[in-house]
């Protein structure tokens, strides 16, 4: 039973190598699309004894079943890369609109062309990795911050900050003031009442005069 279990875990815990990477970000292009969130993700290293490393995503659209192919090629890409993987692994599998996905220096344009050409998308890892476009959200997001009346973006505060294993944290901007270190989340400033700041003011006032008066 505890063999089992463990197979299962180990099943299930994604692996380190750049192709489960690629897996996991197809995965949640996936799950935008409510006919493809169900879809089966297998994950290869070779095909008819030619090594690459591959996605094969099936699903069905209606009564059709679809295919997918997402490579993962880590390095910088060329000419003959994207002949090898059209040729060998894609005509394999025969599926239309195949993907390669690399992980290195941009390629050249003349590479990009080619891909096309033969029928492949050529997107880097880091284009591949936009799942999702917050451009909108925090468009709105600042909106309501600069409309907030109790709180404006201006009076927030903003966090210093140090790279790791620098000697301390970066200096304010000119002309602001440096903001206290917060390990917790930011909260706004407590509000305190004109009559509970007067009397802790007459308190304090009683206190000192107490302590300076002479004793008999």
């Amino acid at each position: 039973m505890a063999e089992e279990r463990f197979d299962e875990l180990d099943r299930r815990w994604p692996r380190s190598d750049f192709l489960s990477q690629v897996r996991e970000v197809c995965r949640l292009h996936l799950a935008k699309d409510p006919l493809t969130r169900d879809a089966e993700i297998e994950e290869l290293e070779e095909v008819d004894g030619v090594r690459s490393d591959h996605l094969v995503v099936s699903y069905h659209r209606g009564p059709w079943p679809k295919r997918l192919l997402v490579g993962a090629y880590e390095g910088s890409v060329g000419s003959e890369d994207v002949n090898r993987f059209r040729s060998e692994i894609c005509d394999r599998h025969n599926v239309d609109e195949p993907e390669l996905v690399y992980r290195g220096s941009l390629a050249a344009n003349e590479v990009v062309d080619q891909a096309k050409r033969r029928g492949v998308w050529l997107p880097p890892f880091s284009e591949y990795q936009q799942v999702w476009d917050n451009s909108r959200y925090l468009r709105k997001q600042t909106a309501d911050l600069l409309a907030d009346p109790d709180y404006p973006l201006d009076l927030h505060v903003d966090k210093r900050w140090a790279p790791l294993g620098a000697p301390a944290p970066q200096a304010a901007p000119s002309g602001r003031r440096p903001a206290r270190r917060s390990t917790g989340p930011s909260r706004r400033p407590a509000r305190r009442s004109t009559a509970w700041s007067g009397s802790c003011r007459k308190q304090s006032i009683r206190i000192a005069r107490w302590r300076t008066m002479p004793r008999g």
